[in-house]
């Protein structure tokens, strides 16, 4: 048996390795960037307290505009004080979120990020 014999054997061999590791760091390369690309888009999906927060004073004035509609929608309706008192305690928290929005925009929103940190490392 000769060397020359051998060679295709070899060949295949050395072509079937190579082929096999190649392949090995494409599926591991593709396997990351798919872990990479899934981490994005839950960070960016995922809701934080400081988000809300932040989500509830930007659409403050809106959520007001409502709840005042429903409130004139209630008095002519003949509904009574006592049976629109918690609408009424929402409608003034929301008042007073719109009245200081410019203040809690500026002041309010690093304090509202500090205890979104704190709150969130209490969870951990």
């Amino acid at each position: 048996m000769e060397f020359t014999e051998l060679l295709p054997v070899i060949y295949l061999t050395v072509g079937l390795t190579a082929m096999y590791f190649i392949g090995k760091l494409v599926l591991n390369h593709f396997t990351q960037l798919r872990k990479v690309k899934r981490s994005i888009d839950v960070a960016k999906d995922k809701k934080s307290f400081e988000n809300g927060l932040e989500d509830l004073v930007d659409k403050s004035p809106d959520m007001y505009a409502k709840v005042m509609q429903e409130l004139d929608y209630l008095k002519r309706n003949g509904a009574t004080d006592e049976q629109m008192a918690s609408l009424q305690k929402k409608a003034d928290l929301l008042k007073t979120v719109v009245e200081n929005q410019e203040i809690i925009n500026i002041a309010g929103k690093p304090i509202i990020r500090y205890l979104g940190k704190l709150v969130g490392g209490l969870g951990r």
